[in-house]
């Protein structure tokens, strides 16, 4: 749901020219197709419409199976709510256990399935997402936000950088 090149060209140039400076910025450019954005990127991973719920939870699934999310932040910061029928917005609680067991069927292989997004490129994001001597900013435009499940990866979205911690740092953060 992103291409900053044509849809926020201030920022993108912002970002670019970071990396003209020599500061170390890796672009990732994750969607459904290429776009202008994608030429500037390291990596392109794209995923089949209506799919990239999973693509989160895969992120999610390799964080905890290796334990790389972060602990302190998850404990310090952290609640888990599973969505109700009929839908609410404050959900109903449940356990770390329980959010663990929900997210453990999106291994990387079931998500490249789902997807079309290739395992190890699930486990590149993952391990990113568990350094921390890297700061995480995630980008979208109103693409993702307007999809049939808009709400759901918004919260996915927020749920990794959260389960990561790469929130509420300068420099770490999801934006929409």
């Amino acid at each position: 749901g992103n291409n900053p090149a044509e849809m926020h060209p201030v920022l993108f140039s912002r970002i670019l020219d970071r990396r003209a400076r020599g500061d170390e910025i890796t672009i990732i450019d994750i969607n459904t197709r290429r776009t202008r954005s994608s030429g500037f990127a390291q990596h392109v991973l794209t995923f089949k419409p209506q799919t990239d719920l999973a693509v989160a939870l895969g992120i999610m699934n390799v964080l905890l199976a290796k334990g790389t999310y972060d602990k302190d932040f998850v404990g310090k910061h952290c609640n888990f709510r599973k969505r109700t029928d009929p839908p609410s917005l404050d959900g109903q609680a449940m356990t770390f256990e329980e959010f663990q067991k929900a997210v453990a069927e999106y291994t990387p292989e079931k998500v490249e399935q789902i997807s079309g997004v290739p395992a190890d490129k699930i486990r590149m994001l993952a391990d990113l997402f568990g350094r921390r001597d890297v700061r995480i900013t995630s980008l979208w435009c109103m693409g993702m936000n307007q999809h049939t499940r808009g709400t759901a990866i918004n919260d996915l979205v927020h749920g990794v950088h959260l389960l990561s911690g790469h929130f509420g740092k300068p420099g770490d953060a999801p934006t929409s």
